[in-house]
């Protein structure tokens, strides 16, 4: 049964398509079916065959025309698929389905897929000693983190999410990420789901009681990933963002998993996340206009 069809949220079987997602290795976090759901205000999945490979696909309509778009909080879709370079291959199967049922796509792919330009993400293997990793720190990170112990500090993963959220609203800079009303709230249902299941992690870093620095990760079965971090002004003048993540990738080595940085294009937190050894590895965009002609221009 090779047949693509185009399966509304509701109708899809998670089991099946949650255990693709796990068996692969670009099955990330993004595209379980309990991520999508909180989300996304409409998915649909592109099935090839009997759950061989699947898209997911966040959906809306305007002007009665259907478009498929990128929620916030969501760095990479794409095809997901056990064999890791038929990625491309099922994208090709999936496109003449799009072209007929959507007017406008402007979605991110995974690393798997070849296209080009590309968008940066860095991530680092926890599957080795805190030594090993610390080795990849480069000189700016380790003076960094020398000066943050010049006012001692302590690392505690707390619990209080509402306080996390509110903490890392107010300080987050979301200039890479446009959000719109009730998208925050999403995400903030998306942790305590996950808290619940010991996948969301908030790490603190706390000077004479007061929290100045403080991200929330989430976890799957490979990754941790860095979804939001934010710190005080004068946390910023103490290096307490790299006393965080010193005692944070402390914290979590050892585990067969990688950390993601979730990012950056933006060249000072991608310094950042170079500093501490992160890898790059890029993912592409899929932009198609399908619109009317006399809709086209609108975006161009």
């Amino acid at each position: 049964m090779n047949e693509v069809r185009i399966i509304s949220s509701g109708e899809i079987d998670t089991v099946q398509w949650n255990g693709l997602v796990d068996r692969s290795v670009n099955g990330l976090i993004y595209a379980y079916s309990w991520y999508l759901d909180r989300m996304c205000e409409r998915w649909v999945g592109m099935v090839y065959g009997d759950y061989e490979a699947v898209m997911p696909l966040p959906t809306n309509s305007k002007l009665g025309l259907k478009y498929a778009y990128q929620p916030a909080f969501v760095q990479q879709l794409g095809v997901i698929c056990s064999n890791n370079t038929a990625a491309d291959k099922y994208l090709n199967a999936f496109m003449p389905f799009l072209k007929k049922h959507y007017s406008y796509i402007d979605i991110k792919l995974n690393f798997l897929h070849t296209p080009h330009p590309r968008y940066n993400n860095y991530i680092l293997s926890l599957d080795t000693t805190f030594n090993q990793i610390q080795s990849g720190f480069n000189r700016s990170f380790k003076e960094a983190f020398k000066q943050s112990k010049k006012t001692p500090g302590k690392l505690y993963f707390s619990n209080d999410l509402k306080e996390a959220l509110a903490f890392n609203s107010a300080l987050y800079d979301f200039r890479s990420v446009k959000l719109k009303e009730g998208i925050y709230d999403r995400f903030g249902e998306l942790c305590t789901y996950l808290q619940k299941n010991q996948q969301c992690l908030i790490p603190t870093w706390m000077i004479d009681g007061k929290v100045v620095a403080q991200a929330i990760v989430l976890k799957d079965r490979k990754r941790y990933y860095l979804m939001t971090s934010a710190c005080l002004e004068e946390g910023r003048a103490l290096r307490a963002n790299h006393a965080l993540m010193y005692y944070l990738l402390e914290a979590l080595s050892g585990q067969e998993m990688f950390f993601d940085f979730e990012g950056s294009n933006i060249p000072g937190v991608a310094k950042f996340y170079e500093s501490m050894g992160g890898q790059l590895e890029t993912y592409p965009p899929l932009q198609c206009n399908f619109l009317p002609k006399w809709l086209r221009w609108i975006k161009q």
